[in-house]
């Protein structure tokens, strides 16, 4: 657990927990290279970086101007947009993401997005993700009349934290008047419930406020807590964004 200074400018101390990892797969498929979709759609900058490093460092010399690029919200597509590989020829790739106010970030969204925009009939669609996820919208663009092949680019790994960072997060608590959690995933949810079984108590609950970034999190976060028998939460919803994010932080 280390201290995480991008954000030290909010003025609260911030850590980064290793909650999850990020284990590359080794197995990439030459029919997965851009150039034979109409769209490639990322599902998480970990998607991005690690689809790219793939393909230009293996593969291609320049991403293809017929493959458009889609992103499940603006985190994601600056991620891409801000590439080694991509940034020198942003200004001629065409890349899709909700970015409008009010939209949630998610698949919902995009797919929306989509379907206003395109004809998706007979369109070839790669999805970079995960070993799993985004289930609902591949199925409603196979609904849609594409074409969809499911590159899988990651694998997500539980963490068990060491003896001497619980004991950290321990410290923290007993200096600190309120501890708040930021999750990103279900994922890291989980991992949170599994690392953390031992500090289930009214003192722990009481100093703790938690932030996601989706109203899913949210859902599923409450439903771990109703599991242990605790429901009155102090949860805020903000976007994956670092300003939305930060401003979820300080903000009252």
């Amino acid at each position: 657990m280390i201290p995480y200074q991008k954000n030290k400018k909010i003025g609260v101390n911030v850590y980064s927990i290793p909650l999850i990892s990020i284990i590359p797969l080794d197995k990439f498929e030459e029919v997965f290279l851009p150039n034979n979709y109409d769209f490639v759609i990322f599902v998480s900058g970990n998607a991005v970086r690690l689809y790219l490093k793939e393909v230009f460092e293996k593969k291609i010399s320049i991403w293809p101007l017929n493959s458009i690029a889609a992103a499940v919200g603006p985190a994601t597509a600056k991620a891409f947009m801000y590439s080694r590989y991509i940034v020198s020829d942003i200004d001629k790739i065409q890349i899709l993401f909700p970015n409008e106010f009010g939209n949630i970030y998610d698949s919902e969204s995009l797919f929306a997005l989509l379907k206003h925009n395109y004809s998706l009939l007979r369109k070839r669609i790669l999805v970079v993700r995960g070993i799993s996820g985004r289930n609902w919208l591949i199925d409603k663009l196979k609904e849609s009349g594409c074409f969809v092949d499911i590159c899988p680019i990651y694998l997500r790994k539980k963490e068990l934290l060491l003896r001497s960072q619980l004991s950290i997060i321990s410290k923290i608590y007993s200096e600190s008047k309120e501890v708040i959690w930021v999750f990103t995933s279900n994922e890291i949810v989980s991992s949170f419930f599994l690392n953390l079984k031992h500090f289930y108590k009214n003192e722990f609950f009481e100093k703790s406020s938690f932030i996601v970034i989706h109203y899913k999190i949210k859902e599923f976060l409450e439903s771990c807590f109703l599991g242990i028998g605790f429901k009155d939460l102090n949860i805020k919803i903000c976007d994956p964004v670092e300003e939305s994010i930060s401003f979820a932080i300080t903000s009252d």
